[in-house]
């Protein structure tokens, strides 16, 4: 009885929430593809700038992480329709969808969010693998490397001595950020990571910037020269519940946190004119009890000003749908 009464405050907290909010903070003719979560499992959905939502997958199991294809007719994302994560493309129109990857063996595993290469050719996402044959009653080790999916199904991989996930495409298509963790040695076992700039073709790479702790989802912004991306490297070491966004030039000068916020930030992604970030909280639900947060939406200027809510809840990983030429 005591879980039905819950249920009912998280709902009813949920509805005044949505009512308390503005209308959607979309520029008119914009459109985003979001993730969101309805009786227990994530679907891909539509959000247009008059506030209508158009539920686009209804496979069983969860869909998530929608990236556009760069002329806006598709989308990529993840699901686990079938069993294990598998990358799959959506037609926007008549909702024909086609599984991308084969299978993928024992020990790998597909992982975090899509990314459409800008001539469209290809689509990079996190791969793990495991990476040695420990006991049965011992987790194996494992290593994150970037597969690039064609259309076809067929894949190259970028790998670096270290692991390397959460690719996002430059706008020139030249080179991808993806994130770099680097573990220290047995008598100073830190763990850092980097943003790190990696060729198209995986033959060089840079550091953008390194910092201690969490770091993840770079996304660069429509003129190629910052990238927004969550970090807790200024927040106790460990505490995920202190994650915030940060934008840094992509010469890894002028790094900044986007707005100080009391909940935890993840997820950014560039509005079209590369003037504003939306970005997924949990926002704290006043008068239920236990504790209770509700994940939504924000939009932000980036000097911080202008913070505005999404009315929905429950909706994250945000992607434009890109503007035609």
């Amino acid at each position: 009885m005591s879980c039905i009464v819950f249920v009912i405050l998280v709902a009813s907290a949920y509805a005044r929430v949505q009512a308390e909010t503005p209308g959607v903070p979309l520029s008119p003719g914009e459109e985003l593809a979001i993730a969101k979560f309805t009786l227990f499992k994530s679907h891909i959905w539509l959000l247009g700038s008059d506030g209508h939502e158009v539920r686009l997958t209804r496979a069983p199991g969860g869909d998530f992480a929608p990236a556009w294809s760069p002329d806006g007719k598709q989308i990529a994302f993840l699901s686990n329709r079938e069993g294990d994560f598998h990358l799959y493309v959506m037609d926007v129109n008549d909702r024909s969808t086609k599984r991308i990857s084969p299978i993928l063996g024992h020990g790998r595993q597909l992982l975090r969010r899509p990314a459409w290469s800008p001539d469209g050719k290809e689509i990079a996402v996190t791969c793990e693998r495991e990476e040695s044959t420990k006991p049965p009653d011992q987790e194996a080790d494992s290593k994150r490397l970037i597969r690039l999916y064609q259309l076809d199904g067929t894949y190259r991989e970028i790998e670096l001595a270290e692991s390397i996930s959460d690719p996002a495409w430059s706008p020139d298509g030249e080179s991808l950020v993806c994130v770099r963790t680097i573990i220290g040695l047995a008598d100073s076992p830190k763990i850092e990571n980097a943003l790190t700039a990696v060729s198209r073709h995986g033959r060089d790479h840079r550091d953008v910037i390194r910092v201690p702790g969490h770091l993840g989802y770079p996304a660069f912004s429509p003129d190629g020269t910052r990238i927004a991306f969550h970090s807790n490297h200024e927040g106790p070491a460990g505490d995920l519940s202190v994650i915030q966004i940060y934008v840094v030039n992509t010469d890894g000068n002028e790094l900044r946190q986007l707005k100080e916020m009391e909940t935890q930030c993840l997820w950014p992604t560039w509005s079209p004119d590369g003037e504003q970030i939306i970005f997924y909280a949990n926002e704290p639900v006043e008068g239920v009890s236990p504790k209770t947060e509700v994940s939504r939406l924000y939009r932000v200027n980036l000097d911080g000003s202008g913070l505005r809510p999404f009315p929905g809840t429950r909706e994250f990983a945000p992607a434009f749908k890109p503007s035609p030429n």
